[in-house]
């Protein structure tokens, strides 16, 4: 069964290696670093998991706006 929902932050570092696979020539420790910079800011991930095992990633930011009506 295909279910997809947001990962928590305390499960962010099951993305590694999706990263690790889309960003080949990035190396592994400045992953990290940007994952440990998106857990503490408001990033949010979704996961795509496959009998409960993650089997793809979506990043995604929540963006206000504000409508001023005069």
């Amino acid at each position: 069964m295909i279910e997809i929902k947001f990962i928590p932050k305390e499960e962010l570092d099951s993305i590694l290696p999706f990263l690790e696979m889309l960003l080949k020539n990035t190396d592994r420790q400045i992953l990290m670093e940007r994952l440990n910079y998106m857990k503490e800011t408001n990033y949010q991930c979704v996961g795509v998991y496959e009998n409960e095992k993650l089997i793809g990633i979506s990043g995604l930011s929540v963006l206000y706006k504000f409508f001023i009506f005069i």
